[in-house]
């Protein structure tokens, strides 16, 4: 049986009032805007493991307690409105492993047997309940709170015995020397057990004191001499990792990232779970690629649990993987069918968390459109976009039904914006083949609806935009300023249009076309905005 975290309960620490996620077995990506709570997520599963805050001041508490319980309390300061922080840690153990016993209770807030690790940060009622006058209080009593780390079955948790091994690995920390000291500590102690690494520290120290003794260093007076001070030969401050006979230490940013996640990966026999936050973090494009082969690479025993801002490493490690992290809830993506995953695996270069993140979106086909959208939309309401909480995102008309299959699954509203011609039909007949429900995609109570023009001779966004108003005049004339010969028809404007897109669109920005009202944003257009606005 694989052992591995099951799932997490959350209560008042940091972001979160109340939060409840389960693991996936293998991989998790947690996907959320800035704030949502990833970060945090994975400092709760640390501070259970690890004991953080162990032997900490009581003012770092002030820190870790959710904003709008403190509040709660300075506005009322009764006991019964002190802030407290729990969190459950429940694991998947097998129970003829060493030890598993332990682990096994109730001692959990849903009162249900179980593995796990429970925290508590509480005040110490037993201590001081009867000496203190809470309405007297300006400010929370962090002094006289106690930390606690207790097994599910009651027994206080010894962080020399684990239930797991895990390794956190944050490649966002600026912080080289700290970063890299404690790198090279958690890997020393998931390749070795606690007994053996005991063993070899000592042999270490002792080797050392030996072969300062057995040099030869001359008196510093009548009774002093040089000494070894036992104390500061701490093997865990010493380590270090070599890569082809050079430290992490001295590697670039980008290759420490690399080097690092690889050597990680590679101990995934000792290491039971492995904590990633921003992969992505000082990579380019191509070593994000390599970084992400290394995690697909990595053995079957070990769970992922991966915080990112990356749409490459959403997707290529499967998008069905994804626990998106909104409104204090954990929104997984399993519905999405397999064909779709597949799809975004192999599209390194894709919208996915934009789509996913975003309030509202319109789905465009191409660089026109999504260049010149949000100009019209500025246009038309006298603000952008993004103050509506609404996106653009530019794709080919085949990959539609691939963000809408995003759309469905995440309850997103969307308007696509697409072209009037022989492929409209085959488009509707992939929308609604998206949703098992029985209705039309272009009903009102439906999240996605198509919007293309209404005449069936103006088949492309260009020809409906040139014969919309008097943009006809106006682009003609645009296009005649860079040529030595005017064209001699619609038909060579319309051609010069679909054979310079970019061009076409960057020249209309450059002269402010939209922005000086010369020109008209088509009535379809218009149309979508007012249904996403909606």
């Amino acid at each position: 049986m694989t052992v591995a975290l099951k799932s997490i309960h959350i209560e008042g620490f940091k972001k979160f009032r109340k939060f409840d996620m389960e693991f996936n077995p293998k991989v998790n990506i947690l996907v959320g805007e800035n704030e949502a709570g990833k970060t945090t997520i994975l400092e709760a599963i640390k501070l259970v493991l690890n004991q953080t805050y162990r032997f900490a001041d009581k003012s770092y508490l002030e820190d870790l307690f959710n904003k709008d319980l403190v509040k709660q309390f300075k506005d009322n300061p009764q006991e019964e409105n002190l802030p407290i922080i729990r969190i459950d840690l429940e694991f998947s153990l097998d129970k003829t492993a060493k030890n598993s016993e332990r682990f096994y209770g109730e001692h959990n807030v849903a009162r249900k047997a179980a593995y796990g690790i429970s925290f508590q940060c509480r005040f110490d009622e037993e201590s001081w309940g009867n000496t203190i006058d809470f309405s007297q209080m300006q400010d929370v009593p962090y002094e006289f709170y106690v930390l606690e780390w207790r097994n599910f079955n009651g027994s206080p948790y010894n962080p020399l015995i684990k239930p797991l091994h895990f390794l956190p690995l944050d490649t966002s920390k600026l912080d080289r020397n700290s970063s890299f000291n404690h790198y090279n500590r958690t890997i020393l102690h998931s390749v070795y057990e606690e007994k053996e690494l005991l063993n070899k520290k000592h042999i270490f120290r002792s080797a050392v004191v030996h072969a300062f003794e057995n040099g030869e260093w001359s008196p510093t007076g009548e009774t002093r001499r040089f000494g070894i001070d036992s104390k500061k030969l701490v093997l865990d401050n010493l380590i270090s990792i070599l890569d082809d006979g050079v430290s992490l230490e001295n590697h670039g940013s980008g290759m420490e990232n690399l080097i690092k996640t690889q050597i990680s990966l590679e101990r995934a026999s000792n290491i039971d779970v492995v904590l990633l936050e921003e992969p992505e973090t000082h990579l380019s494009f191509v070593n994000l690629q390599k970084m992400i082969d290394i995690i697909c690479q990595r053995q079957e025993n070990t769970q992922l649990i991966i915080a990112t801002h990356s749409s490459m490493v959403a997707t290529r490690l499967d998008l069905r993987n994804v626990l998106w992290i909104a409104e204090n809830q954990a929104k997984s993506l399993q519905k999405i069918k397999a064909d779709d995953a597949k799809f975004f695996i192999k599209l390194a270069r894709n919208s996915f968390l934009q789509m996913l993140l975003a309030e509202k979106v319109i789905l465009v086909e191409g660089i026109t459109e999504y260049l010149l959208l949000p100009e019209f939309y500025q246009q038309q309401y006298g603000h952008s976009l993004q103050q509506d909480n609404i996106v653009v995102i530019s794709c080919e008309g085949v990959s539609y039904p691939r963000y809408l299959a995003i759309a469905e699954a995440a309850d997103k509203c969307v308007a696509v914006v697409t072209d009037n011609d022989a492929d409209k039909e085959n488009l509707k007949n992939k929308l609604e083949k998206i949703s098992d429900k029985n209705k039309s995609y272009e009903q009102d109570n439906r999240r996605y609806r198509i919007f293309t023009s209404q005449d069936k001779n103006q088949t492309t966004w260009e020809i409906c935009l040139y014969h919309t108003g008097n943009n006809k005049i106006v682009l003609t004339e645009l296009i005649n300023e860079s040529r030595r010969n005017t064209l001699q028809d619609e038909t060579d404007y319309l051609k010069y249009f679909e054979n310079n897109k970019s061009e076409f669109a960057y020249r209309i920005l450059s002269k402010n076309l939209i922005a000086k009202n010369m020109l008209t944003v088509p009535d379809y257009i218009k149309e979508a905005f007012e249904w996403v606005r909606s």
